[in-house]
């Protein structure tokens, strides 16, 4: 509850983060003012939007750097073609893509998620498409995916061919892991190589082990 005292302004800091398959961050700071203005005029308020990694990352952080968006079509987790946006800051040369964008759980229907079987192919295409343009940052949020082929299908676009015990290509899934012998990084895009890129999360948790990232998940409701 918010108390007024005496002809006072009261400052308020409006810093949410995005609500999941529903509203941005960016579009729920913007409602939040709008509601607490009905309530008072006497409120000063500050919006800043916050991001995870996971989706409206790329939105939220390209409208705060002031870049612009880009959009194109890719490979979607279930290997269909999808519509994708990423935020290019063109002084910096900076990149900012979202993997949910091309790989996330809001481009699978209910009925269909199983991430054994999806793909992150568009995500090394959207990388791909910024490299080509120039960008030597590429800031990757990895939140809310769909998949979890440990980035196979993303670095097979780039270049990287994973193969099994006689040199043929797996399935560049999380069923294709199982497969896995090989990692040939002989032929990566040359490009790649001058280019730096920084994963942005907000867990930290490791593949393997006693705390690997499944067991984590087994401790709350999930979906798969």
């Amino acid at each position: 509850m918010i108390i007024l005292k005496g002809n006072l302004p009261v400052k308020i800091l409006v810093a949410p983060n995005s609500f999941k398959e529903s509203l941005n961050s960016l579009e729920v700071a913007r409602h939040i003012r709008i509601g607490l203005k009905k309530a008072s005029k006497k409120f000063q308020i500050t919006e800043v939007p916050l991001a995870d990694g996971g989706t409206g990352t790329a939105y939220v952080v390209t409208k705060t750097l002031k870049g612009k968006f880009v959009k194109r079509k890719v490979t979607g987790p279930l290997n269909k073609e999808v519509s994708a946006t990423y935020g290019i800051i063109p002084k910096q040369k900076i990149a900012i893509i979202e993997l949910a964008e091309a790989a996330g759980l809001k481009l699978v229907p209910e009925k269909r998620k199983n991430p054994l079987s999806a793909t992150t192919k568009g995500v090394g295409e959207l990388i791909l498409d910024a490299v080509n343009k120039g960008c030597k940052k590429i800031i990757l949020g990895i939140g809310d995916s769909a998949t979890i082929d440990c980035g196979v299908g993303a670095m097979s676009v780039l270049g990287v061919r994973f193969l099994n015990g006689i040199d043929n290509e797996i399935e560049l899934n999380c069923r294709g892991l199982l497969e896995l012998k090989k990692i040939d990084t002989s032929k990566i895009y040359k490009k790649l190589k001058n280019a730096k890129i920084i994963i942005a999360s907000d867990v930290k948790n490791i593949l393997t082990g006693k705390n690997q990232s499944r067991q984590n998940i087994h401790r709350t409701p999930c979906w798969f």
